[in-house]
């Protein structure tokens, strides 16, 4: 078999194959071998300012867990909205979505090769106000760390 790598693509035996398709069909794969689903977490704008969200790909197997896990836990964002805007408050069962269609989580994926997007991050804040604040220990920490990157 004979590759040659081109800057759009890969060349197998003469036939060309785009980056676009080979991006495609892996990330179609990766959905459906790995079966995978999208967690989104969202504030929108009336908690005083514009909205904040976090979108993640995870393993459809360790969504349960993660959304127990994260439910009813304690953010601070701090002055986010400006100065003395202290954005802060819990995550609720409204604030989160699970996204289980294939081809929204494959164009994800697209956009996103880390698999992880947000403006600002809940998670990231959520080992730190949290633990502050009490409303989550190390060990669901580290058991959140284990089940969302893997």
């Amino acid at each position: 078999m004979e590759i040659i790598y081109k800057k759009d693509g890969i060349e197998v035996d003469g036939n060309f194959i785009s980056l676009e398709e080979i991006i495609k069909n892996v990330n179609e794969t990766k959905v459906t071998e790995d079966e995978l689903c999208m967690l989104e977490i969202t504030w929108d704008g009336n908690r005083g300012f514009d909205g904040c969200y976090e979108q993640v790909v995870l393993p459809k197997k360790n969504v349960d867990r993660v959304v127990e896990l994260i439910r009813g836990k304690y953010i601070y964002f701090g002055e986010i909205a400006g100065k003395h805007s202290e954005v802060y408050g819990d995550i609720n069962n409204d604030d989160i979505t699970i996204v289980f269609d294939a081809e929204t989580i494959q164009n994800f994926l697209k956009r996103n090769p880390s698999g992880h997007d947000a403006d600002h991050s809940f998670l990231d804040n959520l080992w730190d106000s949290g633990l502050e604040h009490e409303t989550i220990t190390q060990e669901e920490i580290d058991e959140l760390n284990k089940l969302i990157w893997p």
